[in-house]
């Protein structure tokens, strides 16, 4: 009875160990690092089923300085972002992202076009896709 105990846990230890892998390699392939494997769409975000992936060949430096206080910033143009579905939809826009560098803290902004204004934005909820463009675009220019 023991050796039948066994054999049946270790046959399902190795069903296990096959289903995990293969649900690792699924889900690898489902959500690739770039777009359509396109290294200049670098994967920015992702949540229930959308996949946001930031165009960083289509960005680029309007203009950069640094103020009074040492804070390096870099007014970022054009930045196609595209939401896609499971390869059944996809949307995309353009966002202009100002980023702040300084010794020990980023902040990234949004064009808010309503309010014309730079609207600070964070790592929370809808911001989520704007602000990890502006962390990627940091490594890309």
């Amino acid at each position: 009875m023991k050796r039948l105990v066994s054999v049946l846990f270790a046959a399902l230890l190795t069903w296990a160990c096959f289903a995990a892998a293969t649900l690792t390699v699924t889900f690898a392939s489902a959500n690739p690092d770039f777009w359509c494997g396109n290294t200049n769409y670098p994967i920015v975000y992702q949540h229930m089923g959308y996949n946001f992936y930031a165009d960083v060949s289509s960005a680029y430096v309007k203009n950069h300085w640094v103020d009074d206080t040492g804070v390096n910033k870099e007014y970022v143009c054009n930045v196609i972002t595209v939401k896609m579905a499971t390869n059944e939809s996809v949307e995309t826009r353009v966002v202009d992202v100002l980023i702040e560098k300084s010794v020990n803290q980023v902040n990234i902004y949004r064009w808010n076009a309503n309010a014309e204004q730079w609207q600070r934005i964070d790592d929370t909820g809808y911001n989520q896709p704007d602000y990890n463009t502006g962390l990627v675009l940091m490594r890309y220019l």
